[in-house]
């Protein structure tokens, strides 16, 4: 699995998060889980140690990981794609034709 390059949060740092995590991530709150509970259980399934605003800021990230998914799945990212279509997260929008 290739991992991406997340910046920081504005201090300069750069963050390593996979996609795969950000992706478990939206599938636990989809179920209801809150937005922290949802990244402390995928960071214990993923044995990732993360920084403390990702469960003190736990809505903004998960709101960021939407965003970035969305941006992926836009570029037609095939590995992001499979991981939405597993966890079930994914819409199938069908595109109009102009007749």
């Amino acid at each position: 699995m290739k991992l991406r390059l997340i910046a920081g949060s504005g201090n300069g740092r750069k963050s390593t998060v996979p996609v795969a995590f950000k992706v478990r991530v939206l599938e636990l709150v989809n179920t209801g889980k809150p937005s922290k509970a949802a990244i402390e259980e995928a960071a214990g399934e993923f044995e990732l140690e993360l920084k403390p605003s990702y469960t003190k800021f736990a809505g903004s990230h998960v709101w960021r990981f939407r965003k970035e998914i969305q941006k992926l799945i836009d570029k037609e990212d095939q590995e992001t794609i499979e991981l939405v279509k597993a966890a079930g997260l994914v819409e199938e929008v069908e595109e109009e034709s102009a007749e």
